[in-house]
């Protein structure tokens, strides 16, 4: 390799490292900033609309969103002194918004709904046959687990199961029946057909 080749490589790479020096500390500048930057606010059933030019005017941080989507009617009260984090946290979760920052922007969405966890509830009835009478013996399970049970001689069971399951009721010669569970659990009697393929058999 010629020296002016030599030269021109050592530049380059010293040029490729003063770059990404660069870019490596504005990154730990902005980051800095975002964590040291502490504000003072206090509202008392103010709109967000209001809330949020406040928050801008004492930051560096412009909030972008959409009106169809971003309720800012929505009334807040606050009291809180900490970093811009801790600040938005506090007030954004009273409108069910979420934020992502982005450099200088602080973009808010409408927050996902929380997904509901199944509790667990007890259920109990009673089983009969066609004409009424109880059915002793039936296997009553939470539909899709090993979750089970079966009546007593009156034909009564108890089960504690999850609130968005089934209830699936068997017996030999009678068809298989499915009842849906109450969120609230509760009651749920049964009333099973007799098996018409069965008693032919």
């Amino acid at each position: 390799m010629s020296l002016k080749m030599c030269i021109i490589t050592k530049i380059r790479f010293f040029m490729s490292s003063r770059k990404f020096l660069a870019i490596l500390i504005a990154l730990t500048v902005s980051a800095f900033s975002l964590g040291a930057q502490n504000i003072s606010v206090s509202y008392q059933g103010a709109k967000l609309s209001t809330v949020l030019s406040d928050i801008q005017g004492k930051t560096d941080y412009h909030f972008v969103y959409s009106n169809s989507l971003v309720d800012v009617n929505t009334p807040v009260t606050a009291e809180i002194s900490g970093s811009l984090q801790q600040v938005l946290d506090a007030v954004l979760s009273q409108a069910n918004v979420d934020y992502k920052i982005i450099d200088r922007q602080i973009i808010l969405t409408p927050a996902k709904p929380a997904t509901a966890t199944p509790q667990n509830v007890t259920v109990s009835g009673v089983v009969t046959d066609d004409s009424g009478a109880p059915l002793p013996g039936v296997f009553v399970s939470e539909k899709g687990t090993q979750n089970a049970t079966s009546t007593d001689a009156d034909g009564k069971y108890s089960l504690t199961v999850s609130s968005k399951s089934a209830l699936v009721f068997s017996s030999i010669g009678f068809a298989e029946a499915e009842q849906s569970v109450p969120a609230a659990g509760g009651v749920v009697d049964v009333q099973m057909s007799s098996d018409v393929n069965y008693l032919d058999e």
